[in-house]
């Protein structure tokens, strides 16, 4: 069995931090939705470590091309 590293590991498990607009950080896993906010980088940044999420961070405007849709505190595709 190979092994993988961390790095490898939170690009399978997905999501991403987003800078967003408000001044406020969110991470969101690969659909998109909001598992933390954050009022600072390193804030959404250790939300994104303990949901395993990457640490990648992009712009509001990036999320909104990426997942083709805004920002949205109330998205939930699970409901």
């Amino acid at each position: 069995m190979e092994k993988i590293s961390n790095e490898e590991v939170e690009k399978i498990s997905g999501g991403i931090v987003v800078a967003g607009n408000d001044g406020q950080y969110y991470t969101v896993d690969e659909l998109g939705c909001i598992h933390v906010i954050a009022q600072s980088e390193g804030g959404a940044l250790y939300g994104a470590h303990m949901t395993k999420q990457s640490k990648e961070v992009i712009s509001e405007a990036e999320y909104e091309s990426r997942f083709g849709r805004k920002l949205d505190v109330n998205f939930n595709p699970y409901s």
